[in-house]
């Protein structure tokens, strides 16, 4: 049987076959998987819920890579990262097996994986937040966005938190990096068990070869329409990517089945807006090791730059529901960060408040010198300027550094100038003298002794009643 395989790596609605072999193809000799042929010999790839092929995981163009943790609902504590392909496999494309992959060729992104904390434990799927037990360290910061921004949960790679200020699943977020276009990447799942783990029966793949079980558990009855070559144990298991995967039938194998259980449907929808539909076909071939998938993908229908990661952590199939760890994966741009910065009032006297407010998009870092230092993507500050200040902010993200400055102006007051004379400036004790005064420049004036305060100009008639001078302060 000749099998046409499609890599679809951006949104594709069809591809016309050429004449000459449009005019000896027969759709009944092809296995044709997420495809079909219409009635003018165009082969229609059913978008909307594959964006691409787990098994061939190519980054189309240069950009960032994110992924987010979803869901967790199995109970295995289990470690997810991920290589790339021209690091697995030697000069002739053959995988050079788990133990022969340098350490350092291995970048795990999330280390024990917990979630089960709220609820009832074990395999309820939490709330999309990691426990705090989560980690290689544990303390993992619940509740404190500032604190999990730093967090280092031993993969030394820091979560990317979204800047609002609460930790939500939005902020189970950790970046791969800018790849080139062409680059070939494989997620691993390491399960019940480290990163470090040499236990290859516990490590799986997007790359179904890579993969050393063979799969066992539940298969069509004979004669149904999901085997493709039933001869040969080739089947395709149906999910239903809209319908919700009820409790009652976890751990329950099932040929047709739906994929998401509600709380993770209902995480993706709230917090990402992400709806799933259509139907999706794996293909398994039975009894076989290297043709068991223990990852799927979906995608929204109006997004090819979002994949939703469900995997099987299960030797041998299990219940093969490939949704005990969920994933977001997240493909976005290099474009260089955009800055909104200002300050209001931007004159002020010295020690008088001003605020600054600034908004930043593509970028993951935002700093403000002088004195503000690490600060979300959005908000504001107020800050105390003695003398006039131009405050620089600098956000880094994927597409480079960008600068932008705000200025506080701090008017510069000028020293009062005072004119001060008695007349007649020596008396005999108890005649009288007339003081004469022109402030420039002051707030207020005080003549001391005894006057005390008086306008900025005036004539004070004075009868001092011994030796002494008379001072004017300001």
């Amino acid at each position: 049987m000749k099998k046409l395989l499609f890599l679809l790596t951006v949104a594709l609605l069809f591809v016309t076959v050429t004449e000459g072999f449009a005019a000896s193809y027969d759709t009944g000799t092809l296995e044709m998987i997420n495809a079909r042929a219409d009635e003018n010999g165009q082969f229609i790839l059913d978008t909307g819920f594959l964006a691409t092929d787990p098994d061939n995981i190519v980054i189309p163009f240069t950009q960032e890579v994110r992924v987010t943790f979803l869901y967790e609902g199995a109970g295995h504590v289990s470690d997810f990262g991920w290589m790339l392909y021209e690091d697995a496999v030697d000069a002739d494309g053959n995988f050079r097996g788990w133990n022969n992959i340098p350490a350092e060729k291995k970048h795990v992104l999330f280390v024990k994986i917990r979630d089960d904390a709220e609820g009832d434990g074990c395999c309820n799927g939490g709330n999309g937040v990691l426990d705090r037990d989560y980690g290689g360290n544990g303390g993992f910061p619940v509740s404190d966005e500032s604190a999990l921004a730093g967090f280092d949960d031993g993969s030394g790679v820091l979560f990317v938190t979204d800047g609002d200020g609460e930790v939500t699943p939005k902020d189970m977020k950790k970046s791969l990096g800018v790849l080139p276009g062409g680059t070939e990447v494989v997620f691993f799942l390491t399960a019940n068990q480290r990163y470090t783990t040499t236990d290859t029966d516990a490590v799986f793949f997007t790359k179904t070869a890579w993969n050393t079980d063979p799969y066992t558990a539940c298969v069509p009855p004979a004669g149904d329409s999901l085997w493709t070559d039933e001869a040969a144990g080739v089947f395709n298991k149906e999910y239903d990517l809209s319908a919700f995967l009820d409790v009652a039938d976890e751990n329950n194998c099932r040929e047709h089945s739906e994929w998401l259980t509600e709380p993770a449907s209902d995480r993706l929808a709230t917090h990402f807006g992400i709806t799933l539909s259509g139907t999706y076909l794996l293909r398994i071939r039975d009894g076989v090791a290297g043709e068991f998938p223990h990852v799927i993908a979906g995608t929204p229908a109006d997004d090819p730059g979002q994949w939703i990661l469900g995997w099987e952590d299960v030797r041998f199939g299990g219940d093969a529901d490939h949704n005990d760890m969920v994933f977001r994966i997240e493909l976005g741009d290099t474009s260089s960060p955009v800055i909104q910065f200002v300050a209001d009032p931007t004159t002020i006297a010295s020690g008088e408040p001003a605020t600054l407010t600034w908004n930043v998009t593509n970028a993951d870092t935002v700093t403000i010198d002088p004195g503000v230092g690490n600060v979300p993507v959005n908000g504001s500050a107020s800050v105390f300027p003695t003398q006039t200040t131009v405050y620089t902010l600098t956000a880094t993200g994927p597409g480079g550094t960008a600068t932008a400055s705000a200025t506080v102006e701090v008017e510069a007051f000028p020293v009062p100038t005072i004119t001060f004379a008695a007349d007649p400036a020596v008396i005999i004790a108890g005649e009288s003298s007339a003081l004469a005064w022109t402030v420039s420049d002051g707030d207020s004036a005080v003549i001391d002794p005894e006057i005390g305060a008086v306008p900025l100009s005036g004539i004070w008639e004075v009868t001092p009643s011994g030796s002494g001078d008379t001072l004017l302060n300001y």
